[in-house]
């Protein structure tokens, strides 16, 4: 929310933003389906991205497209570093 205000905003403003963490640690992660590019840039951290999934059995495999989407991981420390740096 805050770069979004910001962007709003424009360069010549500042915003604060107090935490009791200092958001230096990889203490969570995201995981989710999408189909567009990402919004704020987001697109520039994520970790892994898949298109296909795959079945795997004994004797038997599978894959399929999952197009137009793609499963997406972002890490919350890639996630803290890049707003901070926003």
């Amino acid at each position: 929310m805050a770069l979004q205000l910001k962007r709003k905003l424009g360069p010549d403003k500042t915003i604060l933003i107090i935490d009791r963490e200092a958001k230096n640690v990889n203490d969570r992660s995201w995981a989710f389906w999408a189909q567009d590019q990402l919004p704020l840039g987001l697109d520039s951290i994520v970790r892994h991205r898949w298109s296909e999934l795959r079945f795997v059995g004994e004797d038997w495999e599978k894959s399929s497209s999952v197009h137009p989407y793609c499963y997406q991981f972002i890490r919350g420390l890639d996630y803290y570093c890049y707003m901070k740096e926003q």
